[in-house]
């Protein structure tokens, strides 16, 4: 699987756990759920998101602020469970919900305000609840599975709908082309039945997403006076199963096998940046460089570096200590390059989960 640019990731991670300004939506009712919802309220549905920084391959989509871009959206699933008054039973896990309330429901942030249509109303009766599930970017999924995030029913081969039941199983392939990868982010939400007063702020749902993807970055050590012409990797997963958006977990990992980067150009001391799959890093799975190195000539009659052309080295990934990928973690493998060989240095790891917490994690300098 060929892969060609370079990555323009250039901000750095900070603040990863916020809230987005909450604006209730307000217009007149349209009645967009007729029997068998049964009567509904006055009082239209709103959002509101809790979320880490997405990270994608364009700098215009790079996140440096507390919230999510301007101008972009995420996808809604909304689930109505028909109560019983008097009843605590939790409707959700029941196995009888669907999405139909909201299939695939597009919800845009304009920087300030959440805006969707047509406009969803809480259910008149206080017994009937609705639970949601929410993923980002919208445009990484279509109904028709054609794209690399793809949502099934169970069984894993039957395309999830309106009438499915449960959360989809999502299926995901890495882009190929570094340019075009992106932060998947999931919602984390999705165990709560709501009613417009269970709400924190009456009648606005919170999201809380979370990262689902993990993020590599490639740093060379300043002073090697190496310059990197191309990389590749080996052994790597880029297509997985997500059985349970919720906790991120990933299995069934296919698509293992090599990829290159050529034209790499450095940006200070980071030679790229990747989203990859969450996984176990296979005994076989390597980095190799070809790269010029060269040094500063000791004779004052020929005072051009000299330089060597065309080395090329290599290290298996687990040398550097690291032997899986998790989901939301922030990796940065430090390389030193040599002649006719590769090592890592050192590599830094996040230490808890990028996405989660209340206090900033920022990645730590290169030295």
């Amino acid at each position: 699987m060929k892969r060609q640019g370079n990555s323009k990731l250039t901000a750095t991670l900070g603040a990863v756990f916020m809230a987005a300004a909450v604006v209730a939506v307000s217009c007149a009712k349209i009645d967009v759920a007729p029997a068998p919802y049964g009567a509904m309220s006055d009082e239209p549905m709103s959002f509101s998101s809790y979320a880490s920084k997405p990270v994608s391959r364009a700098d215009a989509d790079v996140v440096t602020g507390t919230v999510l871009p301007d101008s972009t959206s995420f996808g809604v699933f909304a689930y109505y469970q028909q109560g019983v008054v008097g009843s605590s039973t939790a409707h959700w896990s029941d196995g009888g919900w669907t999405p139909a309330f909201m299939f695939n429901q597009e919800v845009e942030f304009d920087g300030s305000e959440y805006s969707y249509s047509p406009v969803r109303y809480w259910p008149a009766n206080s017994e009937n609840t609705i639970s949601f599930w929410a993923y980002y970017p919208y445009g990484a999924y279509n109904p028709s599975n054609t794209g690399d995030l793809r949502f099934y029913e169970s069984d894993g081969t039957t395309s999830f709908s309106k009438t499915s039941t449960g959360l989809p199983l999502v299926k995901y392939t890495v882009p190929s082309d570094p340019e075009d990868q992106y932060d998947l982010l999931f919602d984390s939400f999705a165990s709560q039945d709501m009613t417009y007063e269970s709400c924190a702020t009456p009648g606005t749902v919170p999201f809380t997403f979370r990262h689902a993807l993990c993020l590599v970055d490639l740093m060379i050590v300043e002073g090697t006076g190496a310059v990197i012409n191309s990389l590749s990797f080996g052994d790597i997963y880029w297509s997985a199963t997500c059985a349970n958006p919720v906790t991120r977990t990933w299995s069934s990992h296919t698509d293992a096998g090599s990829f290159s980067l050529s034209s790499v150009t450095i940006s200070g001391n980071k030679i790229c940046s990747f989203l990859v799959i969450p996984q176990t890093i296979s005994a076989s799975a390597e980095l190799s460089i070809n790269y010029d190195i060269s040094f500063e000539s000791s004779d004052p009659s020929h005072p051009e570096p000299i330089v060597y052309r065309g080395n090329i080295g290599s290290a298996l990934l687990r040398s550097a200590g690291v032997n899986e990928w998790t989901a939301g973690q922030h990796y940065v493998y430090k390389i030193r390059a040599g002649f006719e060989r590769i090592e890592f240095e050192e590599v830094v790891e996040a230490g808890e989960d990028w996405s989660i917490g209340n206090d900033n994690i920022s990645v730590p300098e290169q030295q």
